[in-house]
């Protein structure tokens, strides 16, 4: 179960009917506050890579560039990925209309 999901819809339930901020644009305005306050420490604290990441210690680099694997891109699973999204049936149900 998404927790997240559930806490999320109930607090938007609860937010719409209430008075703060106009009921319903409330549940933009508090999401939208949080995802910024998540945000911030994100772009701080989180590197793409770990050659970037200002606390890492020697150690730990060198175990990672060695054990790193990198998966090569392969264009045969990226179109069976792009058919099979095709061929889902939410996606077939836009064609139909």
């Amino acid at each position: 179960m998404q927790i997240g999901t559930v806490v999320a819809m109930s607090v938007g339930g609860w937010l719409c009917s209430t008075t703060f901020l106009g009921g319903w644009p409330s549940v933009f305005y508090v999401f939208g506050g949080l995802g910024v306050i998540w945000a911030i420490p994100w772009f701080l604290l989180i590197h793409d890579l770990p050659e970037h990441h200002p606390r890492i210690s020697d150690a730990e680099l060198q175990y990672i560039l060695e054990h790193r694997h990198y998966a090569k891109r392969d264009k045969v699973m990226r179109v069976l990925i792009f058919l099979s999204a095709m061929m889902d049936g939410s996606t077939l149900i836009l064609y139909i209309m």
